[in-house]
């Protein structure tokens, strides 16, 4: 039993099909970490990290119910990550990501956002919303939103 939304996330033919469009994608990007936040972007952005011999970094959304007070999990040295998530919709969950990846790693770089549910819950429009909200968080780096879209269509 799961929310529709992660559908793609626990029905293992379609984790696959994520998983390797994701891999096809990433492989052009130059990244040592993949930032995630929620179980939508740990399911598949561990797996692709495993898979891919990058860093994970695991932003929790709050840690005082958790079993560590860390905000953020991850290891001492990243340079440059992509954030993984199944959409974006406002970029709230983009922003606060980045916002604790500066704060634990004031030298690392966000090169991009990768989704794997572009339709979303917004159907064809989805890809359109998430470009303008990774646009209003990083203007100089929205190409390489595109640049994922692009690959994969």
């Amino acid at each position: 039993m799961h929310a529709e939304y992660l559908g793609q996330v626990f029905d293992k033919p379609q984790r696959a099909n994520v998983i390797i469009a994701a891999q096809s994608v990433l492989k052009e990007f130059d990244y040592d970490c993949i930032a995630v936040r929620g179980t939508s972007g740990l399911v598949i952005g561990s797996v692709l990290a495993h898979l891919d011999d990058k860093n994970l970094a695991v932003v929790r959304k709050d840690a005082k119910d958790s079993h560590s007070k860390l905000l953020l999990e991850s290891p001492q040295d990243v340079r440059r990550y992509i954030f993984i998530d199944d959409f974006i919709s406002s970029g709230k969950t983009l922003y606060a990501v980045v916002a604790a990846m500066k704060a634990g790693h004031p030298d690392a770089i966000c090169v991009g956002a990768y989704t794997y549910n572009w339709s979303g819950i917004y159907g064809v429009a989805g890809i359109e919303r998430q470009v303008e909200a990774f646009k209003k968080l990083f203007p100089e780096e929205a190409f390489l939103l595109n640049d994922f879209y692009k690959k994969v269509n």
